[in-house]
């Protein structure tokens, strides 16, 4: 049975990473803190003897709250920087398609 503190070790480290998780959606931000929380589990029983060190090593091998948020927010903003760079592209497609479309037909109605 593991020791209380061990417990109250990991319980720290998951209040940490929703902490600075806070500026993610909640969907995505608790699709992370279940997938940190599955890996720090499955290490835990593979421990031979449960220690507040070996559990430390667990968490220091899952990574920093911080570092995993700041990855994650990268993340999005890159997905979002894809997202505007296509819809960028797309409207520049549409205006050079109109432009094409007055120019010829100013021709045609000049002709």
């Amino acid at each position: 049975m593991p020791a209380l503190g061990v417990d109250a070790i990991v319980t720290d480290y998951l209040h940490r990473l929703t902490g600075a998780l806070a500026p993610v959606p909640q969907t995505r931000r608790a699709q992370i803190i279940k997938d940190a929380s599955s890996q720090v589990h499955e290490m835990r029983t593979a421990l031979a003897v449960e220690s507040p060190g070996a559990v430390l090593e667990i968490l220091d091998r899952v990574g920093r709250p911080e570092d995993l948020a700041l990855r994650t927010i990268g993340d999005q903003r890159a997905a979002i920087e894809s997202r505007r760079r296509r819809g960028m592209v797309i409207a520049g497609l549409i205006l050079i398609g109109l432009g094409t479309i007055v120019v010829l037909t100013a021709i045609l109605l000049g002709s």
